[in-house]
C-alpha cells in the first residue's frame, strides 16, 4: 500500500539564507506530484502534475524540496511524517522516516507515494498530504483526482443567454435562438442523473466542444465540476462566448457534450 525512498540532489549553487531561516537547519521549497508505478522514474522523466485521471493512476508520489540551511556546517538527522488526507478531510494513511542531511548537501528531495499498483483505485476528489518536521507543520500539497469515467448520466441540455456571469436560474430564458446583436455568452446547461446517489462523491472533468455552422471546430471549453452523494440529478452550466454583442456568426452551431473522456451527447443553437 505505501513505499518511501530517500532521494538527495546536488546543486552547484550555494543558496544563501537569512540567518533566522538557517537556525532551523532546512526550509520548505515546494511539494511536488508525480504518477508512478512500483519503481520511481528518473527525476529527469518525471511528468510533475497535481491532476490524475483515475484511471490512469496507480501511486501518486509526494516529492518534497528542501533547502539545507547548515551547508557546509554539520550533518543532521529530522524526523518526517507524511499525513495524507482524503477530499472528505478525514486522515487516510501516515508515513513516517528518518531525514537525514549531509552538510555537503546545498539541496535535498525525499520521495514517497501512496496508492495501488493497478490503476482505478483513487476516488474522485481533492487530496492534501500535510508533511511535518519533529513534530512541526512543515508544509502541504493538494492534488486532484478526477473520475474521467463519470459515473454520471446525461439526460438534456438547454441554452440560454448571458454575460460574463450566468444570470440566476430564476432569470434564466431557456431557447435555441438567439439573436446576434443581442447576444454576448451562450450558456449551456448540462442535466443529468447521479449514479453514485448516496455511494460516492465525484469531481467530474466536463468538456463542451463547439463547432461553427459549417462544421469547422471553433474551440473547447473544459470545467471542473464537484457532484456530492447525496446528488440523485442535477445540473451544470457553462459559458462560451465574447464580452460584447454582434461577434457571433449566422447559422447553427453544435456543442458535443464529454462527462471526462467521454462523449455523451450533442446540441445545437442557432444564432440568426
Amino acid at each position: 500500500m505505501k513505499k518511501m525512498i530517500l532521494c538527495i540532489a546536488l546543486l552547484l549553487i550555494y543558496i544563501f539564507l537569512p540567518a533566522e531561516l538557517k537556525a532551523e537547519g532546512i526550509t520548505y521549497d515546494e511539494i511536488k506530484f508525480f504518477e508512478t508505478g512500483d519503481e520511481y522514474p528518473d527525476k529527469d522523466d518525471r511528468y510533475y502534475q497535481s491532476e490524475f485521471q483515475q484511471s490512469a493512476t496507480r501511486y501518486i508520489a509526494c516529492e518534497l524540496n528542501i533547502y539545507n540551511n547548515l551547508y557546509d556546517d554539520h550533518d543532521k538527522t529530522y524526523k518526517l511524517e507524511y499525513k495524507y488526507y482524503s477530499p472528505d478531510g478525514s486522515l487516510f494513511g501516515e508515513i513516517s522516516d528518518n531525514l537525514e542531511i549531509k552538510s555537503e548537501w546545498y539541496t535535498a528531495w525525499y520521495v514517497n507515494s501512496w496508492g495501488w499498483s493497478e490503476t482505478g483505485n483513487w476516488e474522485g476528489g481533492e487530496y492534501s498530504v500535510k508533511i511535518y518536521i519533529n513534530d512541526q507543520f512543515f508544509g502541504q500539497g493538494n492534488f486532484k483526482i478526477f473520475n474521467d469515467e463519470s459515473m454520471l448520466f446525461y439526460t438534456s441540455t438547454d441554452f440560454f443567454a448571458g454575460g460574463y456571469n450566468a444570470p440566476a436560474p430564476e432569470y434564466r430564458k431557456y431557447k435555441t435562438t438567439f439573436l446576434n446583436n443581442e447576444t454576448c455568452y451562450i450558456w449551456t446547461e448540462i442535466r443529468f442523473d447521479n449514479n453514485c446517489y448516496l455511494l460516492e462523491d465525484q469531481l467530474v472533468k466536463f468538456k463542451l466542444a463547439f463547432y461553427y455552422p459549417d462544421s469547422s471546430f471553433m474551440g473547447n471549453s473544459e470545467f471542473e465540476y464537484f457532484i456530492p452523494s447525496d446528488w440523485e440529478s442535477g445540473s451544470v452550466w457553462n459559458g462560451y462566448g465574447w464580452d460584447e454583442p454582434g461577434n457571433w456568426t449566422t447559422g447553427t452551431y453544435r456543442v458535443v457534450i464529454f462527462f471526462g473522456t467521454e462523449e455523451v451527447g450533442q446540441s445545437n443553437f442557432n444564432i440568426y
